[in-house]
């Protein structure tokens, strides 16, 4: 992973100037020159309130469609074929057990995984987040597949945190993080390259056996799965009364009109109304026993607790 502490500005940038940099600076068929971009993403940034607006007008679009087409954490800010700029939302943990399980899903908190991507951040509002990283293959043979449960080499690179005028570059397939849950409520700000350099790159979840080994648990639940888990398990939980928004909580810190109760109905409807999301209650709730063993592993090591 790439870090640079000393980019910090005040100076702001509107998106209409932060594209023009993109497209100065930015090579698809080099994805690593976003890290060109760190110090134009910092003053994105710094326009706190532009990405609010964004982030409201996602939050509206999902509204009138009656149920997210995305995870509620994630809001594309803008998007095309070449890279998207995408506002990542971390809540902290709920203090009640069986919601801060699906949180950990939610938010992939305690679960060590790598990106089949590049992905440059910055906080945008809040104090940032702390994560955990290794790094896998420092020789540099990075198109590797690996098979369940396998033993990996890695090196522990320490704990990071992203504070306010940090950039961090997460490499693609190289760089395995675990986000640690944070304290209060963050925005982070993502630039996300699409190149064809990424097509033969893999995606994994691990656990973590010491500072020098890991072993494969498999692939990370992909997005549409995810998304069906969140749908599901949220709709459960609003049916027995016994959720009270705590994930769903940001919508209405962002839209005062009522969207988290909104998008919370528009959830009990999708699972009350669909055969096909019922067919797969079962499966989905093996994935997602699956991904709380890892991430239950992980939080066990990190804090000696558990749920």
């Amino acid at each position: 992973m790439r870090i640079d502490w000393a980019s910090r500005t005040d100076e702001v940038m509107d998106m209409a100037g932060f594209l023009e940099q993109v497209e100065a600076k930015y090579d698809p068929l080099h994805p690593e020159t976003a890290w060109e971009l760190r110090s134009d993403l910092l003053k994105l940034g710094n326009n706190p309130e532009l990405v609010q607006r964004l982030i409201l007008k996602s939050v509206f679009e999902r509204l009138e469609k009656d149920i997210s087409s995305e995870l509620p954490t994630y809001h594309y800010l803008h998007k095309n074929r070449l890279y998207s700029i995408r506002a990542t939302i971390w809540l902290p943990e709920s203090s009640r057990s069986e919601i801060r399980r699906i949180e950990n899903g939610t938010f992939a908190y305690d679960y060590p995984h790598n990106h089949d991507f590049d992905l440059l951040t910055v906080t945008c509002l809040g104090g940032g987040y702390e994560t955990e990283i290794y790094e896998l293959d420092p020789s540099g043979e990075l198109n590797f597949i690996y098979e369940s449960n396998e033993t990996v080499e890695a090196t522990h690179r320490g704990r990071f945190r992203l504070s306010p005028g940090t950039v961090f570059l997460y490499e693609a397939q190289k760089d395995v993080h675990s986000q640690i849950p944070v304290e209060s409520l963050t925005v982070a700000l993502n630039f996300l390259p699409v190149s064809p350099n990424y097509l033969h790159m893999s995606q994994y979840a691990f656990n973590i056996l010491d500072s020098r080994h890991l072993q494969v648990s498999g692939s990370p639940i992909n997005f549409e799965r995810q998304k069906e888990i969140f749908s599901i398990m949220a709709a459960k939980l609003i049916n027995r009364g016994s959720l009270e928004m705590d994930i769903l909580g940001m919508m209405s810190s962002l839209n005062k009109a009522g969207g988290a109760e909104s998008l919370a109905k528009g959830l009990v409807r999708a699972f009350e109304a669909g055969a096909d999301i019922h067919e797969t209650i079962g499966v989905s709730n093996r994935l997602l026993n699956n991904y709380a063993d890892t991430s239950l592993d992980t939080r066990r090591r990190r804090t000696g607790e558990g749920w």
